[in-house]
C-alpha cells in the first residue's frame, strides 16, 4: 500500500508532528510505502529523513480571495506528485490541508483522510473541503464530538488517540525538593499564568517546591514570555519558577519531575498529560476537551476546572503531602497509558481506516 502524507510544519516538532512521526515509523513496519509532502524544511523534515522516510517539499497555500494563484499552484504540485507516486490514500496531518487534498483526491479517485488534531471553527471554504473528505480521524472523543455537533455527520469518523513514545520511565517521586512541571507552548490558551499563580499560592502556604515551565513562544504570541516573567516578579516567585526553552528530547524533563500540571483553557487531546502518565507521573489537569479522556480523576491524577487556581493548588498539595498517593497515581497512570497510547496500536487502527476506505476486510494484524 502507498500513502501520501501532507503536513504543514517542517520547522517545528510539536505534538502533531511527533504523533505523525511515530505513526509513519509504525506504518513502515507494516509494509506501507510512504511519501511525506511538507511546505517548509526544518527540524521536523530532518527528523523524518533521519528515519529514512521519503520527504519532498510542496507548496500548501489555503484558498482565499488574495491567494488564488498560490492555491492553484499548490493544486498543480500536488497533482503532479500524485500522478507520479500513485498513492492508494492521501492522509492530511492538518485540517487546513483538506482544501488542497480533497480536489486532487476527487479528480484522481484517491480517498482522502484528514487527521483532526484541534477543536476548530472553520470558515465556509475550509468546511466545504473538510466535510467532503472520505474519512476523518479525531484525536479524542471530545474533538470528534465537538466537530460533529458543529458541522454534521456526513463524513465517516474514527476516534483514535495520539500515539505516545514510551520512555520506559517507571517513575517514583525522589526529589528532595519536589519538582512541579508544565510543558507547553507559551500561549494564553495553555494557562501558563494559572500555573504561575498556583506557584505563588503554594509558596504563601509554606510548601517548598520548584516549578519548571518548559516551552517557547509561538510566532503568534511574540512577547508573551515577557508578560509571564513580569507576572513571576510581581508575585515574588522568581526563586521558585524557572523558564526552560522548548526541548525536542523531553525524556529528561519527565524523569526529573514529580508532578505534571496541565492548566489549559482548551485542549483537544492533552499530549503532555499522556506523556506524563506513560512516564508514571501523576497529573493535575484542567477538566476540558480531551484531558478527561487522558486523566482519570482520583485514579491517575486530578481534574479541576480551568483557571481555578485554588483547586489546582489544593490538588498539588495533596500529592506533595502524600508521596505514597502520588506514586500510586503514577503507577496507575502508566498502566492505563500503555494500553491507550501505544504507537503500534495507533498505527494498526489508522491502517484499518485505510483498508475500510479501499473496501478491504483484511485484518491489520495479518498485513506483512
Amino acid at each position: 500500500m502507498k500513502v501520501l502524507f501532507l503536513t504543514p510544519h517542517g520547522k517545528i516538532a510539536y505534538g502533531g508532528e511527533r504523533s505523525l512521526r511515530l505513526l509513519l515509523n509504525e506504518l513502515k513496519k507494516l509494509g506501507v510505502e510512504i511519501l511525506v509532502l511538507c511546505r517548509e524544511q526544518g527540524v521536523f523534515t530532518y527528523q523524518l529523513k533521519a528515519d529514512l522516510l521519503n520527504v519532498e517539499m510542496c507548496p500548501a497555500t489555503e484558498l482565499t480571495k488574495s491567494t488564488l494563484f498560490g492555491y492553484l499552484s499548490s493544486l498543480y504540485h500536488l497533482d503532479r506528485v500524485a500522478r507520479k507516486f500513485m498513492p492508494h490514500v492521501i492522509h492530511c496531518n492538518s485540517a487546513s490541508l483538506a482544501q488542497i487534498a480533497v480536489p486532487i483526491g476527487k479528480m484522481r479517485s484517491i480517498p482522502v483522510v484528514v487527521h483532526l488534531r484541534n477543536d476548530i471553527e472553520c470558515d465556509y471554504a475550509r468546511r466545504v473541503f473538510l466535510t467532503s473528505s472520505d474519512s476523518i480521524i479525531a484525536n479524542s472523543e471530545s474533538t470528534g464530538r465537538s466537530f460533529r455537533q458543529r458541522y454534521g455527520k456526513r463524513v465517516k469518523w474514527y476516534n483514535i488517540y495520539n500515539p505516545i513514545e514510551d520512555y520506559g520511565i517507571a517513575h517514583e517521586t525522589r526529589n528532595s525538593v519536589p519538582v512541579i512541571t508544565m510543558l507547553s507552548q507559551l500561549t494564553p490558551i495553555k494557562g501558563v499564568d494559572t500555573f504561575i499563580r498556583m506557584a505563588s499560592h503554594l509558596k504563601n502556604g509554606g510548601f517548598l517546591a520548584r516549578h519548571k515551565i518548559v516551552g517557547s513562544e509561538t510566532e503568534f504570541f511574540i512577547g508573551y514570555k515577557r508578560e509571564l516573567e513580569d507576572l513571576v516578579r510581581s508575585l515574588d516567585v522568581s526563586d521558585r519558577v524557572e523558564f526552560v526553552d522548548f526541548v525536542i528530547d523531553t525524556k529528561p524533563v519527565y524523569a526529573g519531575s514529580d508532578i505534571v500540571v496541565v492548566p489549559s483553557r482548551k485542549e483537544a487531546f492533552g499530549r503532555v498529560a499522556a506523556e506524563a502518565a506513560l512516564s508514571g507521573i501523576p497529573v493535575v489537569a484542567s477538566n476540558v476537551g480531551g484531558l478527561p479522556e487522558v486523566v482519570v480523576d482520583g485514579v491517575t491524577g486530578y481534574l479541576v476546572e480551568p483557571e481555578d487556581v485554588t483547586a489546582f493548588c489544593e490538588r498539588v498539595q495533596n500529592l506533595l503531602i502524600d508521596r505514597r498517593l502520588a506514586d500510586t497515581f503514577g503507577r496507575s497512570a502508566r498502566r492505563r497509558a500503555l494500553e491507550l497510547f501505544s504507537p503500534e496500536v495507533h498505527a494498526k487502527k489508522v491502517m484499518q481506516v485505510y483498508l475500510n476506505l479501499l473496501g478491504r476486510d483484511k485484518p491489520v494484524s495479518l498485513i506483512s
